[in-house]
């Protein structure tokens, strides 16, 4: 079962991820990433899209890199409700396709 938006906020704090994903793209000055975090035991996968500005992501790098993780934050526009997702290995968030 794959989760998003009240699904997934809802879900995800009982979740044990045991895997994260994390898909890539760009266009006209935007990096995207798609995050998924799984939990292979219960069968669910929790989608994060992301974007910033190309001229973030080697600032994102380096504070990801001195942090040793990133944490994505999947949260409404109003921040009522927070849900985060580590990334242990903060490469994954630069690479085209990878497994954290």
């Amino acid at each position: 079962m794959v989760l998003v938006g009240a699904e997934a906020r809802r879900r995800a704090p009982s979740a044990d991820v045991d895997s994260v994903r994390v898909y890539a793209a760009a266009a006209g000055g935007v990096e995207y990433r798609l995050v998924v975090a799984e939990d292979g035991d219960a069968e669910v996968a929790v989608c994060v899209p992301t974007y910033l500005g190309a001229d973030e992501l080697e600032s994102l790098r380096a504070g990801g890199d001195a942090a040793g993780a990133l944490t994505v934050r999947l949260r409404p526009l109003d921040d009522r409700d927070v849900v985060e997702i580590d990334v242990s290995d903060p490469a994954v968030f630069f690479d085209a396709t990878a497994d954290a």
